[in-house]
């Protein structure tokens, strides 16, 4: 007999007088029980490999996929830049051409000197006359016609034509370019899209929320909101109600017809807080105020865009501690904060800024 609950041999004998009680089974029982459970751990590490050789041919696959995404893409702007070469080149070379016209000209010009000069030999032999009159008549029809080569000139400065291939480069050539590359990883990001509605309880008092919780407006007066202990007192933020303690999170966010508003993800504690503007050890936005100089900022630093933005794409990797922000209509990026300090859940958090007696009363839009 084997006794399972000792994990050891007993006799028949022992097993009828001490050990009744325990869960003990024939010697061919447990073998069986022992053969089975091998082939049962033996099976199970088979399914792990095929498991971690699918992932890693998974993971192979998706990696070869973005290499060569990523070839076609430096490909593309490689040719790009050969292209603006090439025509930068061509221009040179027909600017260039003015060394065979200066040629030409130099050898016209010397042409008329020789003239010249010739007409002043026959002047210099009738000027021994003293008949002055027949002089200076003779005078103007010795005189040539010659060309007024005051206003010609020849071309001698090339580096504006530098400055202007390489601005044409960078703002219509290499730009779509780099516009076609982001289109491509805005797709990819919207693969992680979230539903994201507003949370009521964490509304500041003048920030009216919509019954679908998908808007958010300022007012000019207090709405009736029961107390919270968790809702923002002093300025006009709102979180949303969906946590986000790991992986990556994708949502859009309309702005249109705004000029003052604020998109982003904050910790959970900072609704307890009572903010005077956004902290960084809290809070991880962009905000856009069209009285600044540079309207849009990204974790409190100036960042350039190309046109004002109508609708934000908003993606957080939470275990990279990264949150990146898009023109969700041109697929332009517009920056990323780094290094943010995620502490626990965090929370999408907006601000539809203040009304300012109704310049900015359109509200914020969370997109479906």
């Amino acid at each position: 007999m084997f006794s399972r609950s000792e994990s050891k041999l007993i006799c028949l004998q022992c097993f009828s007088e001490q050990h009744k009680a325990h869960d003990a089974v024939p010697l061919k029982v447990q073998r069986e029980a022992n053969e089975a459970q091998l082939k049962e751990m033996i099976q199970k590490r088979r399914a792990k490999i095929e498991e971690i050789q699918s992932s890693v041919q998974l993971s192979q696959n998706k990696a070869d996929k973005e290499i060569q995404d990523g070839v076609k893409v430096f490909d593309a702007l490689m040719e790009c830049v050969q292209r603006s070469q090439d025509t930068f080149k061509e221009t040179l070379r027909k600017a260039s051409k003015h060394r065979e016209k200066a040629a030409e000209l130099i050898e016209k010009i010397r042409k008329e000197i020789l003239e010249l000069m010739q007409k002043a030999a026959e002047l210099e032999e009738a000027s021994h006359s003293e008949d002055h009159l027949l002089v200076l008549q003779k005078f103007g029809s010795l005189t040539p016609k010659v060309d007024d080569w005051s206003a010609v000139s020849v071309q001698t400065e090339y580096s504006a034509m530098l400055v202007q291939a390489v601005d044409e480069l960078q703002n219509k050539q290499f730009a779509d370019e780099c516009r076609k590359v982001f289109m491509v990883t805005l797709s990819r990001l919207k693969r992680f899209e979230a539903e994201v509605t507003f949370d009521p309880d964490t509304a500041q008092s003048c920030l009216e929320v919509s019954a679908d919780k998908k808007e958010v407006r300022h007012t000019s007066s207090k709405q009736s909101f029961s107390l919270f202990p968790d809702r923002f007192r002093s300025v006009p933020y709102v979180m949303g109600q969906q946590k986000i303690s790991s992986g990556q999170v994708y949502f859009e966010v309309t702005v249109r017809n705004k000029i003052m508003w604020a998109v982003g993800v904050a910790n959970e504690s900072a609704r307890t807080q009572l903010f005077q503007s956004y902290d960084t050890s809290q809070m991880w936005l962009m905000t856009w105020d069209n009285e600044e100089n540079c309207p849009a900022k990204v974790d409190g630093f100036s960042v350039p865009v190309r046109s004002t933005p109508q609708n934000i794409g908003v993606f957080v990797d939470y275990d990279r501690r990264r949150i990146s922000f898009y023109d969700a209509d041109t697929a332009d990026f517009i920056d990323s904060a780094e290094n943010c300090g995620f502490s626990g859940d965090i929370r999408a958090i907006f601000s539809p800024g203040e009304s300012m007696k109704g310049k900015n009363g359109e509200p914020l839009k969370l997109c479906p």
